[in-house]
């Protein structure tokens, strides 16, 4: 039995790899890092070794540099992990000694399970003279492999009927909690937590036709908090101009209106549910900069016969993401296990999610909502729009669902999300009409709005200067690259995919292919509505036409609404959408490269 050792910092891929490998039949040993590994290595003898390059104290680069200098580890096989192509540092790992490397973003049990037994009999191999390697290896091309070069034997992991479609090997999906345990908790959670009070009073007084201003003062001098967030309103810059200070509410309810108090009312009361930074990446300011957006996309986007319910609509936008919140409040340790499995595996998130914790996504965010007081309307959407995200299928939503999901992914456009994971997408005709009936999108700003929700969100937050430095600093860099985007007629202007690639890039948003001089400015290409085998934008079609404008090898991110794209083939990238902010960035960063 050959004994492999795992070195990763993360916990869970330790888990996962070690799983998979015991259940093949090895006897396995891990460390967290390079140093854990060089006392665990003196101690106990490896026949093989599975290295991460990325980790703290000692990476895997400088562990291989130590074990490299002792004679019994150089007989020791080496695959290394590594979550980023940096071919320098692969070709480093192999000077090294290392005689594989595989990607983090393109892993998989049963590639790893292929290359260990491809490397595994490389230790017996090394270990002999080199007169005995010789003749292993002249046996080797003539008859059937030695003894010492045989595999383990090879028993596939068992799949769920939930990883229906997923590669043999992978491990059983986790099972963290029954659906009567998560159910259980998520009352226990929310059984204090609730947007009722005064947010619930202001709202009706917004929504009356009846309601005073003074109405409202009396239940805003019910809420300290709320009183001294009004005044520090109305004495901002978007409000006070060169007019003496205010000092009571009174003249600051006057002077910012029952829209900015209610702004205010919701902000406070949903912004102190949002938790501190996590370990993990998750930016709580980003995420409550990205909710205050989507609020206030939304009310450009309600239909007009809907306008009477602006305050349902806000508070949509503001809460659609709240439940996700709690969740990753309250469900910590095994939200962290699902991320991380639905990563290395790139399998979908929300099935993973399913599976781990027994209960769907949008039946987990209304049970966690339900206890919010929320009113019945906003809850039904914000279930909705999940339970679109969860199916892929957004053509049956009613109106303020689809103006929640359009919303979202506009302001995942504006850069304005809380993580560079979510997703962006172009906006078909179909869609807007289901929002809108036959009304043309509205004109937006994107830098102007853009710059509106940021400048809002720091009145509204009182954000000390270093937050407001982290809301003002674009979640991705903007590159130096020319871009033509070919968007057909049956996408509306009002485009998602355009506005992140505006602010990402320098960027021309066409109904058409570029014309005979436009080619030679150009640095990539991003087509949307491509599909295999009809045209006009079949992949043949692409290549010839870059090929006719004498840029054969031009960069072309090909976007793919229905159906499996394409394999990607030279400067051809397939990809479908919705897709993530980051490999749009990738791409373009990738593209500049090969430039």
């Amino acid at each position: 039995m050959s004994t492999i050792l795992v070195v990763d910092d993360s916990v869970f891929c330790r888990e996962v790899v070690s799983h998979a490998l015991r259940y093949e039949g090895y006897e396995v040993y891990v460390a967290a890092n390079g140093r854990e590994a060089l006392e665990l290595v003196q101690r106990q003898a490896v026949d093989f070794m599975i290295v991460d390059n990325e980790m703290p104290e000692m990476d895997g680069l400088t562990f291989l540099r130590f074990a490299n200098k002792l004679p019994q580890w150089c007989q020791i096989p080496v695959i290394m992990l590594t979550a980023i192509s940096d071919e320098q540092k692969v070709v480093t790992a192999l000077q090294l000694g290392a005689v594989d490397y595989l990607l983090k973003p393109a892993f998989s049990v049963p590639k790893l399970l292929e290359r260990l037994r491809k490397w595994l009999p490389l230790k017996e191999l090394r270990a002999l003279s080199p007169a005995e390697r010789a003749a292993v290896e002249v046996c080797t091309a003539v008859h059937a492999p030695p003894a010492v070069m045989a595999p383990p034997t090879v028993v596939s992991s068992p799949v769920p009927a939930q990883a229906a479609g997923t590669s043999a090997g992978v491990p059983a999906w986790p099972k963290l909690l029954t659906r009567k345990e998560t159910l259980d908790r998520a009352d226990r959670i929310t059984a204090a937590k609730t947007i009722a009070g005064v947010v619930s009073e202001i709202m009706a007084l917004a929504n009356s036709p009846r309601a005073a201003l003074s109405d409202m003062v009396r239940i805003i001098e019910s809420d300290p908090i709320l009183a001294t967030r009004i005044l520090h309103l109305a004495n901002s810059a978007a409000y006070s101009g060169a007019r003496t200070r205010i000092t009571s509410l009174e003249d600051a309810a006057r002077n910012i209106g029952s829209r900015g108090i209610l702004d205010m009312a919701m902000s406070v009361g949903i912004f102190n549910e949002f938790p501190p930074d996590e370990s993990d990446g998750f930016n709580s300011i980003r995420c409550w900069q990205h909710s205050f957006a989507v609020a206030d996309l939304m009310t450009l986007l309600a239909p007009k016969q809907e306008s009477q319910h602006g305050a349902a609509q806000r508070l949509t936008g503001l809460c659609h993401d709240l439940g996700e919140i709690l969740l990753r409040q309250h469900f910590t340790p095994m939200y962290d296990q699902i991320l991380e499995f639905s990563a290395i595996h790139r399998l979908p998130l929300h099935e993973v999610e399913a599976t781990a914790l027994g209960v769907r996504h949008p039946e987990l965010l209304g049970r966690l909502l339900a206890h919010m007081g929320l009113p019945a309307t906003v809850m039904q959407s914000i279930r909705e729009f999940h339970e679109a995200q969860f199916s892929g299928q957004y053509a049956d939503l009613r109106p303020q669902a689809m103006a929640l999901h359009v919303a979202n992914q506009l302001a995942h456009g504006l850069l304005l999300a809380a993580s560079t994971h979510e997703t962006v997408s172009p906006i078909s005709r179909t869609q807007w009409r289901s929002l809108a009936g036959d009304g043309p999108p509205p004109l937006l700003d994107i830098v102007s709005k853009r710059s509106e929700i940021i400048a809002s969100t720091n009145v509204l937050t009182r954000l000390p200067a270093i937050e407001e430095k982290r809301l003002l600093t674009p979640i991705l860099p903007r590159a130096s690259m020319r871009l033509w985007y070919y968007r057909p007629e049956n996408y509306v202007e009002l485009d998602p995919l355009g506005c992140a690639l505006s602010f990402l890039s320098d960027v021309t948003i066409s109904p058409r292919l570029p014309h005979e001089g436009e080619w030679a400015e150009l640095d990539g290409l991003v087509v949307v509505g491509v599909r295999a085998g009809v045209a006009p934008l079949i992949p043949a079609a692409l290549a010839q036409a870059c090929a006719d404008a004498q840029r054969p090898e031009l960069p072309i991110l090909a976007l793919s609404g229905q159906g499996d794209p394409p394999e990607s083939d030279g400067p051809l990238t397939f990809r479908s959408y919705p897709i993530s902010l980051r490999d749009v960035y990738e791409w373009i960063k990738n593209s500049i490269e090969e430039i």
